[in-house]
């Protein structure tokens, strides 16, 4: 290797620039120096914040690496004027040393391409607010290394739970065992969530159920340790509340039974609380209301969640909290009757029991026609309530049971007034021939579904 090698990388609409020095000035000696910078030879469309997010994570990564592991230390520098860092590793063991450390820096480089675009999504700190200036206060100020580590930790974690990358960068091999397990868990998590609703759009509770039960198994098996498990927790709370929050008390035992709420977003391994347990008196409730309504019944305790003088006001105000109730309150009929008085929706949140109430169906499909779709089997089969939803609109008549949308004479006598229903008809009917002609004899109309030749359904 030459005294000096000058290596200037292009990465997308981004250029750094890699020295490395045998015989550094000022005692550095053996040198292996990265300039990487905000300046862009083309505006790429990515936002300044997410380019600083990236500059931050790249410093970490090579921290985590050990990119100084055969030399003195990692120096580093940021340059507000010119708006970019230098990284220094000063004194390195050997030319070998350096050759190994610049292979591992070429890796990461490249991997750290367009992490930027995917970095814009993640709130890395409590606020998220970032400027040079804050960039150079994370990298070189007093931050402590905990909230440091749990922030590395957490993008990490959001990458690959959000699925942010089709295939795994190369730097990943590079991390310490402890990291690719972390990433691996991420992945886990989100397989869980995917193959319980491939639908992303789906709020069917049972899906989200089914997700719970999956995270809870890996959160408390002996796989993972105490802590890693705690570790978890925190980073899927961020991430996905919804199915987590219920969680807490199964990682963290000592909370069972007792009133408490979560502090949303609390960045750290251990848990913060917008209002702590122990501290519970009967005259404290208008402030867990208070605080309940800001937040969400989410973030509060099982025994919040089901204590029905807090549930009850909440849910008076902010119906869509009903998902989060306990189960005790998802049975009770005067909680749920004040969700669906106002949207009928909440319906698919409460208890079997409930679905199964005449009353509370008919409440529901009252503001809200499509919630019988979440009704017990019996009721989707009860024809006088079905009657109520369809008169209506027809096309309502989707949400019947199987065996209604099977029902051949009464589906038969339903064309006869409107040549829709054939439409919602089962597939045994829609492609019997019998069916079909006795379809078109009631309703003429019906021929629109129906290919003359095949007299099979036509799909529109």
């Amino acid at each position: 290797m030459d005294d000096v090698l000058i290596v200037n990388l292009k990465l997308g609409s981004h250029v750094c620039l890699i020295d490395l020095l045998e015989y550094a000035e000022g005692g550095k000696e053996r040198t292996l120096r990265l300039k990487f910078s905000d300046q862009f030879y083309k505006d790429d469309g990515v936002g300044k914040t997410a380019k600083l997010k990236r500059m931050w994570l790249l410093v970490q990564l090579l921290k985590v690496l050990q990119l100084d592991e055969n030399a003195d230390s990692m120096k580093l520098n940021c340059n507000a004027v010119a708006g970019g860092i230098t990284v220094e590793c000063t004194r390195m063991k050997s030319t070998k040393n350096m050759q190994d450390a610049f292979e591992k820096l070429i890796i990461v480089l490249r991997d750290m391409r367009n992490v930027d675009c995917k970095m814009q999504y993640i709130k890395v700190f409590e606020g998220d607010q970032w400027s040079f200036s804050l960039l150079a206060q994370r990298l070189t100020g007093d931050i402590a290394a905990e909230a440091d580590r749990f922030a590395f930790q957490y993008c990490l974690f959001a990458m690959y739970y959000e699925q942010h990358f089709t295939c795994s960068p190369d730097y990943l091999l590079l991390l310490p065992e402890h990291y690719q397990q972390f990433i691996n868990y991420a992945q886990r998590f989100a397989e869980c969530r995917d193959k319980s609703c491939r639908d992303k759009s789906c709020r069917d509770k049972s899906c989200r159920d089914k997700s719970e039960d999956d995270y809870r198994q890996i959160l408390i098996s002996n796989e993972i340790t105490e802590e890693t498990r705690r570790e978890f927790l925190h980073h899927l709370l961020f991430l996905d509340t919804k199915r987590t929050a219920p969680l807490v008390e199964d990682v963290y035992p000592d909370l069972r039974d007792k009133y408490y709420v979560i502090k949303p977003s609390s960045y750290s391994y251990r848990p913060s609380f917008e209002i702590p347990p122990d501290l519970w008196l009967s005259d404290d409730k208008e402030i867990f209301k208070k605080t309940l309504l800001m937040h969400g019944l989410q973030y509060g305790s099982q025994r919040v969640r089901n204590d029905k003088d807090l549930v009850l006001p909440i849910i008076a105000e902010r119906q869509e909290n009903l998902e989060f109730a306990g189960e005790k309150m998802k049975n009770d009929k005067e909680v749920v009757m004040t969700a669906i008085k106002k949207h009928g929706n909440w319906l698919q949140y409460v208890s079997p029991e409930i679905r199964d109430d005449e009353n509370i169906v008919k409440a529901a499909i009252a503001s809200y026609p499509t919630a019988l779709r979440y009704a017990s089997e019996r009721i989707r089969s009860d024809k006088d309530i079905i009657k109520i939803v369809i008169d209506n609109d027809i096309v309502y008549l989707r949400c019947a049971s199987t065996k209604v949308l099977s029902d051949r004479e009464y589906l038969l006598n339903l064309i006869e007034r409107d040549h829709h229903v054939f439409d919602y008809a089962a597939d045994e009917l829609r492609y019997d021939k019998d069916f079909i002609r006795s379809a078109i004899f009631r309703n003429p109309d019906v021929v629109e579904y129906v290919s003359q030749t095949t007299l099979s359904p036509i799909r529109l």
